[in-house]
């Protein structure tokens, strides 16, 4: 069988966006596959902490020279 033929179809996506785009093929993944752990995965992978992750130290802005500024 055929992608064609499983119903997944082209999804418009902006081309300058390049990173983060996994989610917006959710609705194909799910006709292609039926591996939950895959699906869930492109909805949004959760990362497993053993505690809650803290900051000891406040980061200091970057310091940018006149041609990097915007």
């Amino acid at each position: 069988m055929t992608l064609v033929q499983k119903g997944v179809v082209p999804v418009e996506v902006d081309k300058l966006v390049i990173a983060g785009r996994l989610t917006l093929f959710k609705d194909n993944w799910s006709k292609i596959s039926q591996d939950q752990w895959m699906l869930d995965t492109i909805k949004g992978y959760k990362i497993e902490f053993l505690s809650s992750p803290s900051q000891a130290i406040q980061p200091t802005g970057a310091i940018l020279s006149d041609s990097q500024r915007v």
